[in-house]
């Protein structure tokens, strides 16, 4: 269902073992969203999604 990967509630019930956290920007598009590595000592961008990205 697309709803498992566009939803933030259903993303954080099927997922919130394998995460930390779930932003919950309201239901989102088939557009996937960036995911930044947080684990170390400086945050390290694993995937850009849409929008505008500056550092």
């Amino acid at each position: 269902m697309v709803e498992e990967y566009t939803d933030p509630e259903l993303m954080h019930a099927n997922f919130s073992k394998l995460v930390d956290l779930v932003v919950d920007g309201g239901i989102g598009g088939m557009i996937p969203s960036t995911i930044i590595d947080c684990t170390d000592e400086m945050p390290v961008v694993i995937r850009e999604g849409l929008g505008e990205w500056s550092e």
